[in-house]
C-alpha cells in the first residue's frame, strides 16, 4: 500500500521479497501518507514507513524494519538520521480540470516518444533500403557504419532541440508537479533515456562533453565523463580536470526531497577539481506554475 501524496523516487526498489536458505520469502510493504523514498532505495518484505517519514537516497530497509511517523531514516541498513528541515511551502492545489486533462496529455505523450525515436532511425533505415546488398555489396558495407553514425548524431540533435525549445534555460526554483514546466521536462528527459543505448558509443569519450554543454552544462577542461545522468544540465557545473564515474546521478541536495510530493526542485550541482562530486546549498527556491 502506498499513501496519499507519497513520492516514490527514481529507481527505488520495492522488493517485498527474498531468497534465502533455498525459500522464497514474500512480505507486505506498507508506505504511509506524504512519504519519501529515495533513488535506489530498497525496502524489503514486512517493512512500513509511517505518515510524513522518509528513506534517503541509496538506502536499505531490512525485513521487518518500521520508520516511524515524521522522522528519517538512511543508510545501510537503515537507521535514523536528522531529518532535513524543509522550507515552509503550501501545497498546489490542482481543480477539476487539470486533474482531468493531465493523464490525457501523459497518454498522448507516451505515444510521441516512440515517433521521436523512430524519426532518428527510419531515415538511416531507408538509405539502406534503397541499396541493394547483391549487387553493391562494398557500397553496402560502407553506408552501414554511417548509418548508424547518423542514429546517435539525429537522437542527439533531437535531444538538443527538443530541450531549448520546449524547457529553454532551467532556473533554480520550486516547480508544480505535473504542471507545464514538468511535464515539458519529462518529456525531454523521457527522450533522453530512451536514447541512451544510441548514444552509447559517445560513453567515457571526449565526445560526451560536448553533449552536455550543449544541453547547458557548464564544463571545464580535460573533463571525463562516463554514464552520469543528470537531468537539469543548465544547473550543473564540472571544473578542469573532474572525472564523474559511471551511474552517478547529479540531482538535488537531499533537503530539497522534502519539499512536498507534488513539487518538483531543481537545484544546482558542482564537481570540484578535486574530482569529488559536491552538491552546494539550493538557492532560494521561486515558485512557477
Amino acid at each position: 500500500m502506498i499513501g496519499d501524496g507519497s513520492c516514490i523516487d527514481d529507481d527505488a526498489s520495492l522488493l517485498g521479497y527474498t531468497v534465502k536458505r533455498g525459500q522464497l520469502i514474500i512480505g507486505p510493504i506498507s508506505v504511509g501518507r506524504n512519504c519519501f523514498v529515495g533513488t535506489r532505495s530498497v525496502l524489503s518484505q514486512e517493512t512500513e514507513l509511517g505518515d510524513n517519514s522518509r528513506l534517503d537516497d541509496l538506502s536499505l530497509l531490512q525485513p521487518g524494519s518500521h520508520i516511524p511517523s515524521g522522522q528519517t531514516w538512511a543508510g545501510s541498513p537503515a537507521h535514523q538520521v536528522p531529518s532535513p528541515i524543509a522550507p515552509p511551502t503550501q501545497r498546489p492545489r490542482s481543480g477539476k480540470l487539470r486533474r482531468a486533462v493531465t493523464p490525457l496529455v501523459y497518454a498522448v505523450l507516451v505515444l510521441v516518444l516512440p515517433v521521436l525515436l523512430l524519426g532518428a532511425i527510419l531515415p538511416g533505415v531507408l538509405v539502406l533500403t534503397r541499396i541493394n546488398p547483391l549487387a553493391h555489396p562494398f557500397l553496402y558495407a560502407a553506408a552501414v557504419p554511417l548509418v548508424g553514425a547518423s542514429f546517435t548524431l539525429l537522437v542527439i540533435v533531437e535531444v538538443i532541440l527538443l530541450k531549448w525549445l520546449l524547457v529553454h534555460r532551467v532556473k533554480p526554483g520550486t516547480y508544480r508537479v505535473h504542471g507545464s514546466f514538468y511535464i515539458r521536462n519529462w518529456l525531454v528527459e523521457q527522450l533522453y533515456s530512451l536514447s541512451l543505448d544510441l548514444t552509447a558509443p559517445l560513453r567515457a569519450t571526449l565526445y560526451l562533453a560536448p553533449l552536455y554543454k550543449a544541453l547547458g552544462a557548464k564544463l571545464g577542461r580535460n573533463v571525463e565523463l562516463s554514464t552520469a545522468a543528470c537531468p537539469t544540465p543548465d544547473l550543473l557545473t564540472i571544473d578542469d580536470g573532474a572525472t564523474i564515474v559511471a551511474k552517478l546521478p547529479s540531482q538535488a541536495p537531499p533537503g530539497s526531497a522534502a519539499l512536498p510530493s507534488n513539487s518538483h526542485t531543481a537545484s544546482p550541482a558542482q564537481a570540484s577539481k578535486t574530482n569529488e562530486p559536491t552538491n552546494p546549498p539550493a538557492e532560494p527556491a521561486s515558485s512557477a506554475a
